[in-house]
């Protein structure tokens, strides 16, 4: 981050958690703005497949659009693409970098919190997150895949997929961790929380300028 946002999470230990509506490039720019972020597909490729044959039950639930437009028939499909468009946007994101990079340290201006104990940050950011409301929805590395398209084959037995945890693979040099929190109440996300007190999250970090 920019020095003097380094420099005011150190004297004030509070938070800035964004979330996934509010990275416009036309403010951020192309390095660190992204106007598609919790945007994502799914795309199922089916070479030779029965809908309604019961062989994969996950997979017949992802394809009950499908088996909607004929119910109680059996569908034969050959090769054969289903793409569901994805969005999930209302969620308060925080994002992090798990590996070095000078350069990207210059592109996102220059200073860098260093977490030193992932497990004891993560549990008090997460605590306090928690006590306004929120409830961890997804933590883990982002997933980088040309045009947010994630593929899946008709042998696949999970066909989860995070939004807010796919991104373009032009931006894969930043290697983002990422935490997803949703509203416990489920209302719309349409401003930052600029002031998460986690002074104990701090004490796991050190900082760079």
């Amino acid at each position: 981050m920019e020095p003097q946002w380094l420099e005011k999470l150190k004297r004030d230990s509070k938070f800035f958690i964004n979330h996934l509506n509010n990275y416009p490039e036309e403010v951020y720019g192309n390095a660190i703005g992204d106007n598609l972020e919790g945007h994502a597909s799914k795309n199922i490729l089916l070479e030779n497949y029965t809908l309604g044959s019961l062989m994969n039950k996950r997979l017949e639930k992802e394809l009950k659009p499908l088996a909607l437009a004929s119910p109680g028939s059996n569908i034969f499909i050959n090769d054969f693409e289903f793409v569901s468009r994805h969005f999930d946007v209302n969620q308060y994101v925080y994002c992090l970098t798990f590996d070095y990079s000078e350069k990207i340290r210059k592109e996102f201006g220059g200073a860098v919190l260093i977490i030193e104990d992932f497990y004891g940050f993560s549990y008090w950011l997460n605590r306090k997150m928690e006590k306004r409301g929120n409830s961890l929805s997804a933590w883990d590395k982002c997933q980088y895949v040309d045009s947010r398209a994630v593929k899946f084959s008709q042998k696949d037995q999970d066909f989860s997929l995070y939004p807010g945890l796919i991104k373009d693979s032009k931006h894969s040099e930043q290697k983002e961790f990422r935490f997803l929190w949703r509203r416990n109440d489920d209302l719309s996300i349409t401003q930052p929380i600029f002031d998460l007190y986690v002074p104990e999250a701090l004490k796991y970090c050190r900082f760079e300028f």
